[in-house]
């Protein structure tokens, strides 16, 4: 190295010798950093490429990586830069330092099998030299940002955590305000009845007094039956006034038929169709059949509800059905397989019209409810796809993200209810979606356009809100007369027992620049089962039989169906079973007051007719 080549190196680094007082166990450490870094050291000449190597053969050298700047071009032995492609070429160490190839090569060979790292003193060997593909390496030091993401992230767990558990304590909160305003009702109404009561005791205690006081005046001994018989033929003279409503009489379902669907069992879900009055199960083909021979197929097998005879089995699928559902407006019926297709069929001529081929498993389906040229399909790697009838190929969106962390489970499409009231026009158009582990409103952008022809595959059409629910989840269920929506869980950490939410979705703060709005969850009521089921149930929101402003809460349990009373809070009935029931629909023909329950389970449909206790 000449003597100018040296003094131009002094502008980046220069070599300090540190002396003490005392004498240090290793001699001669260097160490490199600016001038104005060490203001009371001696500054020496660099020393030339012999002295490099003499300096870089002293045992007792450690050598410091870098030069103190943000980007390190040189060899922390020789002080040279590196190359690309000679023999001085980048390289690194498996703790990851970085040195010319021929200073590190030199380096481990004369310090032998005790060869260290020059930097960090780890054990260093020849075959752990790796060369590096760069011109340049430029590094800062993200460790305090590292550790604040760290932070964050653990402080955004313990948020999460908080708030469901604040959800939950104010369900239960709620809950108990509800039975202590009726506690307090009972106690009110018994208090009055209790003085109504007392003031017809004293009012015949006074006119009892004055017969007998009549009789003693007169002489005349008045038997005691007579005297109670007087008082209820002069009951006229009593003026009586209890206010005493005549008890309204509380109808129940009642097992009305059993209808085997399955010898060898598999039935998962169901449909009723009102318009062709059937019912389409979805299951196995029958051992027998030319179906399950030929293709081993599972498909949709169809009931009579007039005469509960079955017509016919549509072969379908060639794996398990996994999830179907009936368009709101027609004889579609859809379904989802385990094989990787989703499938539109007409129940009236049992013909599969359209057929689409999904690139992972789907899960659960649901047609949209304020488009019914459209349909959403969930899958099993927690992706949410749209499809529309009109497209034959492919569907036409897909969320680029995973909506959730675990397999999809549910799903229920939501729009506005058709009750007129307040609550319901603030509804938000969406779904809701749910994962073993939370569940989701993923609100449809007012911005999009979903129409086939002008669908913008580049914008984000359903954003995601988190709902404060956590444990595993269950089923999700919507009731568009009066906009409500069901959301189960099995159970949770801070809940052993299956919970049932009856919520209703508002918009709430300023449109964002997506044209989506802030969704706020609203409770309406919560029930509770006595534990959860083993088996996963779908949980649904019924039509009242005699109320035409509420509506029932049914749920299948290990022992059979509980249905709830969602006007008051209260049980309803309670169904015994035999076997775990599936799913379940209730079915009132129109103009008429007849109310009729199926229920699902592996092997069998059972029917329930309501009727007056």
């Amino acid at each position: 190295m000449t003597s100018e080549e040296g003094n131009s190196d002094t502008n980046d680094s220069i070599e300090v010798t540190l002396t003490t007082g005392q004498e240090l166990p290793q001699a001669n450490v260097s160490i490199l950093a600016p001038p104005q870094q060490l203001p009371d050291a001696s500054i020496t000449e660099p020393l030339n490429d012999g002295s490099s190597k003499s300096r870089a053969q002293d045992e007792n050298l450690v050598l410091s990586q870098g030069d103190g700047t943000d980007t390190n071009i040189q060899c922390v032995i020789c002080m040279e830069e590196w190359t690309l492609g000679s023999e001085h070429r980048i390289c690194c160490l498996r703790c990851g330092h970085l040195f010319g190839r021929s200073c590190i090569e030199r380096w481990i060979k004369d310090k032998g099998q005790n060869a260290k790292c020059p930097t960090c003193n780890k054990s260093a060997k020849k075959i752990d030299i790796r060369d590096l593909w760069c011109k340049s390496i430029k590094a800062s030091d993200d460790t305090e940002l590292s550790e604040i993401k760290k932070l964050l992230e653990k402080e955004r767990k313990s948020h999460k955590t908080d708030s469901a558990i604040i959800f939950q304590q104010n369900l239960k909160i709620e809950i108990l305000h509800d039975e202590i305003a009726k506690l307090k009702k009972l106690v009110m109404d018994y208090e009055k009845k209790e003085v109504k009561y007392q003031t017809i005791i004293n009012r015949m205690n006074d006119r009892i007094n004055q017969r007998i006081a009549q009789a003693d005046v007169g002489g005349v001994v008045t038997d005691i039956s007579d005297l109670h018989q007087s008082l209820l033929e002069d009951d006229q003279d009593i003026p009586i006034d209890m206010d005493v409503q005549p008890r309204e009489l509380k109808g129940m379902f009642h097992f009305a038929q059993r209808v085997d669907s399955s010898s060898i069992g598999g039935c998962k879900s169901f449909a009723l169709c009102p318009n062709s009055s059937i019912i389409l199960v979805a299951q196995p083909a029958p051992a027998a059949s030319h179906a399950a021979q030929v293709f081993g197929a599972y498909g949709l097998r169809k009931y009579s509800i007039l005469d509960t005879n079955v017509r016919e089995f549509i072969p379908l699928h060639s794996k398990i059905i996994t999830s179907i559902q009936l368009k709101p407006f027609g004889d579609l019926i859809l379904t989802a397989g385990q094989d990787k297709k989703v499938r539109l069929t007409s129940s009236n001529n049992n013909i599969c019209v359209q057929s689409y081929q999904t690139q992972f498993e789907p899960t659960c389906v649901s047609w949209c409810q304020h488009r019914d040229q459209q349909f959403y399909v969930g899958s099993g790697n927690c992706y949410v796809t749209l499809y529309d009838i009109r497209n034959t190929s492919d569907y036409i969106y897909q969320t680029s993200q995973r909506v959730a962390s675990t397999r999809l489970l549910s799903m229920a499409s939501v729009t506005k209810g058709c009750n007129g009231a307040q609550e319901s026009s603030l509804q938000p158009d969406g779904i809701i979606v749910n994962d073993s582990k939370g569940c989701q409103f993923m609100e449809i952008s007012q911005a999009s356009d979903y129409d086939l022809e002008t669908i913008d595959r580049g914008i984000e059409h359903l954003t995601g809100y988190p709902m404060p629910f956590d444990g595993l989840m269950g089923t999700v269920d919507f009731h568009k007369p009066t906009g409500l929506s069901l959301i189960s869980q099995r159970r949770s950490p801070h809940s052993p027992n299956a919970t049932h939410n009856l919520v209703r979705f508002k918009q709430i703060g300023p449109t964002e620049e997506n044209g989506c709005k802030k969704i706020e969850c609203e409770r309406v009521k919560t029930f509770f089962s006595n534990r959860s089921a083993e088996l996963l149930s779908q949980s649904r929101i019924l039509r009242h039989p005699t109320l035409s402003d509420s509506v029932l809460i049914g749920s299948g349990e290990n022992a059979g169906v509980r249905l709830w009373d969602a006007s008051d809070q209260t049980e309803y009935q309670t169904i015994k079973t035999d076997m775990f029931v599936r799913d379940m629909i209730m079915y009132t023909p129109e103009n008429t007051n007849q109310h009729m329950l199926y229920t699902l389970s592996e092997k069998n449909i059972n029917i329930y007719r309501w009727d007056y206790a």
